[in-house]
């Protein structure tokens, strides 16, 4: 139903991993074009107000039936022109051994990355802390700024994670004041 409705049928046919059998993939992308223009090309604007951001769903079908789901949000920070980029993805590939719900997390020269997995073996709670975005900084004046500010429950469990693995936690995420809150859970 969402795919007749808003969505768009690439018409490509390819083995995807998680999905049995020939597949077709649905992208959807809602974007707020207008201020995205306005927001990259004249980047005094987003002090105004104006968001640049894209939020893209996919899903893979094979045999009638969803073998791949994907949720991806990308804003862009109200000052300076460092992105975010969030996604989760179920079921993301072939997994690491005894791991059904993981995350990466990157920092490229002009932007952060958190990519979140969940796995056919991943608990409804593990399902539910990967795709919980929370996309109500688009309508605040300071704007998204950071990945813990847009999926919160998946950030904590990065951070356990990186800490149980002595992996440095980038500064600019711990230090922001809406990363240091207690998710709910």
């Amino acid at each position: 139903m969402i795919v007749k409705r808003y969505g768009h049928e690439t018409h490509q046919r390819f083995d995807f991993s998680g999905c049995e059998g020939t597949v077709e993939l649905h992208d959807i992308r809602l974007a707020n074009t207008p201020a995205n223009w306005f927001g990259l090309r004249y980047p005094f604007v987003r002090l105004g107000g104006v968001r640049f951001w894209q939020v893209d769903a996919f899903l893979a079908t094979a045999r009638d039936r969803v073998c791949h789901v994907g949720f991806r949000f990308q804003p862009l920070p109200r000052h300076g022109n460092e992105w975010l980029d969030v996604s989760a993805t179920w079921p993301s590939g072939s997994r690491p051994a005894q791991e059904n719900y993981g995350m990466s997390f990157l920092r490229i020269h002009d932007g952060r990355q958190l990519r979140v997995y969940v796995w056919n073996g991943a608990s409804e709670e593990e399902r539910r802390r990967a795709f919980e975005f929370n996309l109500s900084c688009i309508t605040t004046w300071s704007g998204c700024n950071a990945v813990c500010e847009v999926m919160p429950l998946a950030w904590h469990d990065y951070e356990k994670k990186a800490r149980a693995e002595n992996k440095p936690i980038p500064a600019d995420e711990t230090d922001n004041p809406q990363c240091n809150q207690s998710p709910r859970s």
